[in-house]
């Protein structure tokens, strides 16, 4: 299952779609003001309530949801082995 997070200068720093867990806004300053309480989504649309306020609050940052990766091949990480059971 692919998973997604919200970054911001998206356009300018992830041009392939897929950013490290770390780069997400999740902690920032913006996003504890506005609310934001997920690091990691299970869909587009999950993340969209919250990519919404970001952008309201600061729309020239270029904020964005995209896929999740990890390390330096900055992969979609497949979690479905998680629901295996």
């Amino acid at each position: 299952m692919i998973k997604y997070i919200i970054v911001k200068y998206a356009d300018d720093y992830y041009p392939g779609g897929k950013a490290n867990i770390s780069d997400s806004v999740y902690g920032t300053h913006t996003a504890n003001k506005v609310g934001i309480q997920k690091e990691v989504y299970n869909s587009k649309e999950e993340a969209m309530p919250d990519l919404r306020k970001l952008q309201e609050v600061n729309p020239s940052v270029g904020y964005k949801i995209l896929q999740f990766g990890f390390g330096h091949s900055l992969v979609a990480v497949d979690y479905s082995y998680l629901e295996m059971g």
